[in-house]
């Protein structure tokens, strides 16, 4: 299982500092869980944690999906409804054909 390849989608950005910090522990946990289930994991909310006004947010989303593309599956986490960049993630992959998964049972039941 560690040849296959999981990118975490998830909201990253809002308003509240807090709620930033929120968002990159959650995705933690995820790649936490997936690593700990045999997967090899990317992770840009750990990537480029507080790393913003480095490079513009448009600049992140781009690279971000270029990385994502070439990862074996997509693993979405909670939130994403109200992400636009998870949104965008999720165009990309499916515009690929990469398969997307919303829970780990899925994933550990799909063939890749």
């Amino acid at each position: 299982m560690t040849n296959t390849i999981v990118y975490v989608c998830g909201p990253y950005s809002n308003a509240d500092h807090i709620e930033v910090c929120n968002n990159i522990s959650r995705a933690r946990a995820t790649a936490q869980c997936l690593w700990a289930s045999g997967y090899a994991v990317i992770c840009p909310h750990m990537n480029s944690a507080h790393l913003d006004g480095v490079i513009s947010y448009s600049k992140f989303a781009k690279a971000y999906i270029n990385i994502m593309l070439r990862c074996d599956a997509v693993f979405v986490i909670d939130g994403w409804e109200s992400s636009f960049g998870s949104i965008e993630e999720i165009k990309a992959a499916k515009v690929a054909g990469i398969p997307i998964y919303y829970n780990l049972e899925d994933l550990k039941n799909a063939q890749i």
